[in-house]
């Protein structure tokens, strides 16, 4: 609940490839060198399609991973490494996103709590607890976005982001969801059923 207020000057929006948002400048800011987020998490398929052109290694097909799941390939790829992370986002000639988007992208110069607004979180399977598990990434006008048209910066998974340090941002189906104010946290590179892939790139 309660209004949205703009905070601060927003630059204009990036030109970006289909299926990335850009993400404008805010105040006197900047964001980085990347300033285009993939609009939603990488996919099984996608994926997949990855590591048959032995471009990526495959992914972990334990307890809890996408992968594990025959005949699901819209649901978004879990159980891989930083490393992978990165072959992957090579393949499509992208990058993984710096941490200083995870903000940027939620609220892009507003004062929103959540990446949709202020309204707290519901039961929507995608943050749910009793789901336990992540949802298909397929378009839906219910799915909540960012302010820049990003899905699922809280729920279903945290992904890979790197700065100083080897960061994952956001939250996933099994935790609690996390406001804008949160910061991403240090990780292992190791693969992990909470954490998938976005990538990024450059204003074309």
């Amino acid at each position: 609940m309660g209004e949205i207020h703009r905070l601060e000057r927003i630059g204009p929006i990036p030109l970006c490839r289909a299926g990335y948002s850009g993400i404008p400048e805010v105040g006197e800011g900047s964001i980085g060198p990347t300033n285009c987020l993939s609009t939603r998490l990488v996919t099984v398929g996608e994926y997949l399609a990855c590591v048959a052109a032995r471009a990526c290694p495959p992914p972990g097909l334990g307890p809890g991973c996408s992968a594990a799941r025959p005949g699901e390939p819209l649901r978004p790829i879990n159980c891989v490494s930083f490393e992978n992370a990165r072959a992957f986002c090579r393949f499509r000639e992208a990058e993984i996103p710096q941490s200083g988007m995870w903000p940027a992208v939620g609220r892009a110069g507003d004062d929103r709590r959540y990446p949709w607004g202020n309204e707290a979180p519901t039961t929507e399977t995608c943050w749910s607890p009793q789901a336990r598990r992540t949802l298909p990434c397929e378009a839906s006008p219910a799915r909540p976005r960012s302010a820049v048209g990003v899905e699922d910066l809280v729920g279903n998974l945290r992904y890979w982001t790197t700065s100083l340090y080897i960061e994952s941002c956001g939250s996933s189906f099994r935790e609690r969801p996390v406001s804008l104010n949160e910061r991403c946290r240090t990780e292992s590179r190791e693969p992990s059923v909470d954490v998938g892939i976005r990538c990024g790139h450059s204003e074309r």
